[in-house]
């Protein structure tokens, strides 16, 4: 018996544990589910146009496919992934071709996640600023898109601390402020680089330092913090106020389904039982105008 409930406890603990990795990946998108995009495919390798996003699947995931980036219209069929290569940017799947027309420029999305996900960041502060009569949540964002969707700055030429310090002051700009920048990893070892080269070292020591935790960049409308998450996409950074984001949700976040009284199920055909778990959640801004994003 005690065998038995440790593995029902450790396989239970891992699917919340898997729910609360999904929930960090959808913080910082727009609810669509896109996991990545094939650039090409070999037997059944695909390569991904963006290499970082291969952290985004893992062994035995159920995947769909799309030519839409928000899974609409999706291709006929799934597969699973049998091996992950970070270092390469390549998902190798079990059959690609149980997935009908899959092509090139596809999107791939984890099974049944389309339209289902938390709207994030992306949805709350899009890049391209929201079009006339837009109803998000019910609300045209576009009679004022920085107080209603954020401040954007689409500029890939300028330097990342630029960008996060001009988002800060156009944030000042309708008397609001933005607090800390999230980056992904590999974008803020690139800054961290160029921050520590201007940086000078006086005296002896027998301990070395290089690099930074964290840094800051001082502008006008106050001081930024930039910080790293793994789950910040490599093209876009945030600069936002955490005290007007927070997530909404009903029941635990995540929590096992016990609608029936039952934390489990006999499984009708398997002599085995299965439980079921959920997350009923989106992502609330009190204050979208405090908040940015920009292009990387």
């Amino acid at each position: 018996k005690g065998a038995f409930m440790r593995l029902v406890n450790k396989e239970t603990d891992g699917i919340l544990e898997e729910l609360g990795d999904s929930l960090a990946f959808d913080a910082y998108r727009d609810g669509s589910g896109n996991r990545g995009r094939r650039s090409s495919i070999s037997s059944n390798t695909v390569t991904l146009t963006t290499a970082d996003d291969a952290r985004n699947f893992k062994l035995y995931m159920t995947v769909m496919a799309s030519a839409n980036a928000d899974g609409s219209s999706p291709r006929t069929g799934t597969t699973f992934v049998t091996a992950v290569d970070e270092d390469a940017g390549t998902v190798t799947l079990s059959d690609q071709s149980q997935i009908t027309s899959f092509a090139d420029n596809d999107y791939l999305f984890r099974k049944g996640d389309p339209a289902t996900c938390m709207e994030g960041l992306a949805s709350l502060f899009p890049l391209t600023a929201p079009s006339s009569g837009e109803s998000f949540r019910g609300v045209d964002r576009s009679t004022d898109p920085r107080r209603h969707a954020g401040v954007r700055v689409n500029d890939t030429a300028t330097a990342i601390e630029e960008n996060i310090g001009l988002v800060g002051v156009k944030i000042g700009q309708v008397g609001l402020e933005g607090r800390v920048s999230m980056l992904n990893p590999i974008k803020f070892w690139e800054v961290s680089r160029r921050l520590n080269a201007k940086v000078s070292y006086d005296g002896g020591g027998s301990k070395a330092s290089y690099g930074f935790e964290g840094f800051d960049i001082h502008t006008g409308a106050g001081t930024i913090r930039a910080v790293s998450d793994p789950d910040c996409p490599p093209n876009r950074g945030y600069v936002l106020n955490p005290s007007t984001l927070y997530l909404k949700h009903l029941e635990g976040l995540p929590h096992i389904i016990t609608d029936d009284g039952r934390p489990s199920l006999r499984q009708a055909s398997d002599d085995g039982i299965e439980a079921r778990a959920r997350a009923m959640v989106n992502m609330i801004a009190t204050a979208p105008g405090s908040n940015g994003v920009f292009a990387i």
